[in-house]
């Protein structure tokens, strides 16, 4: 969910602002859907970095600055087991409040699926600590 900062409240009137030019574009893609499906996968390929910070972007409202800037106070790991090496077959997992969108940390693969597997449950993760700790030899 994006929240009313002004860096949306911009991108929202820009798109306002050129009602004529965005009805030609989207005349421009209907007509030539296959070729603009195939630049546009192209782009993709040739800037993955550029899609994720966009993706970052319009999901969770941070720059790639601010995530950057996120990382490096995390030392460049993990913010809960600090693995240096974000696992899986993904990149580092930008971790948020489902509720708020807070940005809470950068996250391994294998962290950001125990808290979803938990469901931001803090009752849920003390019972999960508790049973490790009785059942430990």
């Amino acid at each position: 969910m994006l929240s009313q900062t002004p860096r949306n409240v911009q991108r929202r009137a820009h798109r306002k602002a050129y009602p004529q030019l965005r009805a030609v574009e989207a005349a421009w893609r209907n007509n030539n859907r296959e070729r603009h499906n195939a630049t546009s996968q192209a782009w993709k390929k040739r800037n993955p970095l550029k899609v994720r910070a966009t993706q970052r972007l319009l999901k969770f409202d941070i720059t790639q600055v601010e995530w950057d800037a996120q990382f490096a106070a995390q030392n460049f790991a993990c913010a809960i087991c600090k693995r240096e090496d974000p696992g899986g077959k993904k990149d580092w997992c930008t971790d948020h409040d489902h509720v708020t969108g807070h940005l809470r940390g950068i996250l391994c693969w294998a962290c950001n699926v125990g808290l979803e597997r938990f469901n931001d449950r803090v009752p849920v993760f003390l019972s999960a600590i508790d049973y490790l700790r009785t059942t430990q030899r």
